[in-house]
C-alpha cells in the first residue's frame, strides 16, 4: 500500500492567510488548554474549526519520548495528542517501555490507532520488529502517514480477533473507541486475523511484547493467541482496561484473567502502573482480589519468564522521559 504525502493532506500551513489564521487559532487553543484556562474536555473547539476547514485539520504534534506524529484535529480520538502532547493516561506505561523496551525483539501493537505505541517501540526497541494492526480505513491512513516509510515496521489493516476472516467493525467519530464489539449502529466489514495465524504466516517463533487496545474484544484476542501464550516464553501484555464495554457485555475481569491463565505456559502476575513523584511504581491487581476499575486504565500481564526483566524496567522508569509540552504545526 503506497501513499504519497503532500503539503495539503499533511496539514502543512499553506501561504493562504486563511490557513495561517486557523493554525494560529489551534496554537491559541492548545495554550489555553495547557495553562488550564480552558478545562479538559473542550477539544471540541479545535475539532469544530478543523471540521469547518478540512485543509487545516491534519497537523504535526511533538510527543515527548517519540518525536512527532501527524494527527487529525477533527477526530476527538486524535486531538489530545496535539493539545496534551500525548495521552495523559498513557505516560506511566510509556515510561516503563522507554526504560526497557530494548529487551524486545518482536512486538505487536493491536489497535495501533495512529501509531503512538508503535512509534515508541520503534524508537526504544532498536532491534525489534514492530507489527501494528489497525482495521479502520481512515485511521490506518494516519498510521501509514506516521510510520509507512520506516524500516522494521509492518503495518496491517486488519483487526485481531479469535478468527481469521472478516467481521463487522463498529465505527465511531472518536476513532480510538471503534471496536469489533457492538456498541453502536454504524459498522463496516474488516479483515480479521488471530495472533497465532499471523505468527504462523510470518514465521514468527516468539513474541516478546503485545500491546492490546481493542475496546472490549480482549477475550477474542486471547482466544486467538493460545499458541503464543502456550509457548515456552510467552510475551508481556499491556491491555487497556475497557471497563464500561466489558461490563455491558457481561464479561468480568476474572474471565479475562482466567483465559490468560488457561492458555499461558507460565504463571502470571497482573499489575497497573502508579506514579510516585517522578518515579513509577507497580500496583498489584490480582483479579481475584482487586477491582480493575480501581487499578488503572491499563493492566500489565507479566509471565514468570519476563518478571525479573519487567521489574527492572519499572525500577528504572522515570516520568521525566515522557513529560513535556512542546507541539508544532
Amino acid at each position: 500500500m503506497e501513499m504519497k504525502k503532500t503539503a495539503t493532506d499533511l496539514g502543512v500551513p499553506s501561504d493562504s492567510i486563511h490557513d495561517r489564521t486557523l493554525h494560529g487559532v489551534y496554537r491559541a487553543i492548545r495554550y489555553l488548554h495547557r495553562t488550564g484556562i480552558l478545562p479538559r474536555g473542550h477539544s471540541w473547539l479545535a475539532r469544530m474549526f478543523a471540521s469547518l476547514v478540512p485543509s487545516t485539520s491534519v497537523v504535526q504534534a511533538q510527543i515527548p519520548g517519540i518525536g512527532s506524529l501527524w494527527v487529525d484535529l477533527s477526530d476527538r480520538g486524535q486531538c489530545a495528542y496535539f493539545l496534551e502532547s500525548g495521552l495523559l493516561r498513557e505516560r506511566l506505561d510509556s515510561a516503563i517501555l522507554i526504560s526497557g523496551a530494548r529487551s524486545f525483539n518482536v512486538v505487536f501493537d493491536l489497535g495501533a490507532h495512529i501509531g503512538y505505541y508503535s512509534s515508541l517501540l520503534w524508537k526504544w526497541a532498536p532491534r525489534a520488529a514492530v507489527h501494528a494492526f489497525e482495521p479502520s480505513e481512515q485511521t490506518f491512513k494516519m498510521l501509514w502517514k506516521n510510520l509507512g516509510d520506516r524500516s522494521r515496521i509492518t503495518l496491517n489493516q486488519k483487526a485481531v480477533s479469535q478468527i481469521t476472516g472478516a467481521q463487522p467493525f463498529y465505527v465511531y467519530d472518536c476513532s480510538d473507541q471503534s471496536s469489533l464489539v457492538r456498541t453502536g449502529n454504524k459498522s463496516v466489514t474488516v479483515e480479521t486475523i488471530t495472533v497465532d495465524d499471523y505468527c504462523s504466516g510470518q514465521s514468527i517463533r516468539q513474541v516478546d511484547f503485545i500491546k492490546c487496545d481493542v475496546e472490549g474484544a480482549e477475550l477474542e484476542v486471547v482466544s486467538g493467541a493460545k499458541l503464543v501464550l502456550g509457548s515456552q516464553a510467552p510475551p508481556i501484555w499491556l491491555i487497556e482496561n475497557s471497563t464500561g464495554i466489558r461490563r455491558n457485555r457481561g464479561i468480568s475481569q476474572k474471565e479475562i484473567a482466567r483465559a490468560f491463565r488457561t492458555y499461558s505456559s507460565q504463571p502470571l502476575d497482573f499489575f497497573s502502573a502508579q506514579s510516585n513523584g517522578s518515579k513509577v511504581q507497580l500496583f498489584p491487581c490480582d483479579p481475584d482480589r482487586v477491582s480493575w476499575d480501581e487499578a488503572g486504565v491499563n493492566i500489565w500481564v507479566v509471565p514468570q519468564n519476563w518478571k525479573a526483566t519487567f521489574l527492572a524496567m519499572v525500577s528504572q522508569a522515570t516520568l521525566n522521559s515522557i513529560t513535556g509540552h512542546e507541539g508544532s504545526l
